[in-house]
């Protein structure tokens, strides 16, 4: 009973007592580190290269939050196959 009420004790008054960080990140966070923030119509997106880790993509800015007005941004997405 005794090691019962100090497991609970224990439980109920710490609250960092996880082994690990979860990869969870919150938007005001997310919007804090970033350089441009928008809502944006995607226009047109060219083939990813091999080996890059990004598209190339043609936007439309309709609301921007942070950052300079861009035309286009690169969206992060790998393509590793092969040239046929």
């Amino acid at each position: 009973m005794k090691k019962l009420i100090i497991v609970i004790f224990i439980t109920l008054t710490s609250t960092n007592l996880f082994a690990c960080h979860c990869g969870l990140e919150y938007i005001t966070e997310s919007f804090y580190k970033a350089d441009f923030v928008a809502i944006a119509e995607i226009i047109k997106t060219d083939k990813n290269r091999i080996g890059k880790d990004y598209y190339e993509t043609t936007i439309n800015i309709q609301q921007l939050y942070k950052g300079e007005a861009q035309e286009s941004i690169n969206i992060g997405g790998y393509n590793n196959m092969p040239n046929i």
